[in-house]
């Protein structure tokens, strides 16, 4: 009967740590890098044709976070990275592929609608990369989306934040979601302000 008991409560703390157990992005201000100074060249990157600028996207860690006992026998939370912050530069994009860049705010109801609709059509986006970039601002907001759409499980979607002022280089200012497609080359085909449809995307995609 004791025996039965201890395989019990054994069982009954490992369910506990297990269910404390979490996977998300880690957003640590302390830790980002410092933002760029305010971009005010000319309008050079928003119309066909123009090369995609320079850019520096910030993704945020991948860390998990658990509970665990200490050494005075009280439970803590702990954190453990899995994936490092990292940037990505013009230099990491699939040369071999197209480009969708959407410019977001992850708490933008449009812009969960346009990345649903790209995850259900994934399939469709098999020749091109998407890049989801919001402004340093939204770093504290990342995690909540990244989690509701298990961006995770998605390879062809990244998303980080914009520290090379890409944002204002090719926001038009209309609404978001903001869609910029380029070539293989990296250069503009269109612009969609406020989303788009698959068959409005489909001739820049395949």
């Amino acid at each position: 009967m004791i025996r039965k008991l201890l395989i019990i409560g054994c069982l009954l703390c490992s369910v506990d740590i297990s269910a404390q157990s979490k996977y998300e992005l880690q957003y640590d201000e302390k830790n980002m890098p410092p933002e760029p100074v305010k971009w005010t060249g000319l309008t050079g990157y928003k119309n066909p044709g123009d090369s995609l600028p320079d850019i520096k996207i910030i993704t945020l860690p991948w860390v998990e976070i658990f509970m665990e006992n200490s050494a005075d026998g009280k439970r803590a939370e702990k954190i453990r990275e899995l994936t490092p912050m990292k940037t990505i530069t013009r230099a990491d994009l699939p040369a071999d592929k197209n480009l969708i860049v959407m410019l977001f705010n992850p708490t933008c109801g449009h812009c969960e609608e346009q990345t649903e609709l790209f995850q259900k059509n994934i399939g469709q986006l098999r020749n091109t990369q998407l890049l989801l970039v919001a402004v340093p601002a939204m770093g504290p907001y990342l995690n909540n989306f990244y989690q509701k759409f298990h961006l995770n499980e998605y390879p062809q979607i990244w998303m980080g934040l914009d520290y090379d002022n890409l944002v204002p280089k090719t926001f038009l200012y209309y609404s978001l979601p903001q869609l910029n497609i380029y070539d293989k080359d990296k250069k503009l085909l269109k612009i969609f302000s406020g989303g788009a449809p698959m068959d409005s995307l489909k001739q820049y995609i395949n």
